[in-house]
């Protein structure tokens, strides 16, 4: 049961990983366009 906690906890850390780079690239930028 953990290693399958744990393999899901690493999947769902790789698909968070691979989403939120182009959101946390692109929000910043827009705030920081914004703001300025």
């Amino acid at each position: 049961v953990r290693v399958s906690l744990a393999r899901a906890e690493r999947k769902i850390k790789r698909l968070e990983n691979k989403l939120s780079p182009a959101t946390d690239v692109a929000v910043p930028a827009d705030s920081s366009v914004v703001k300025e």
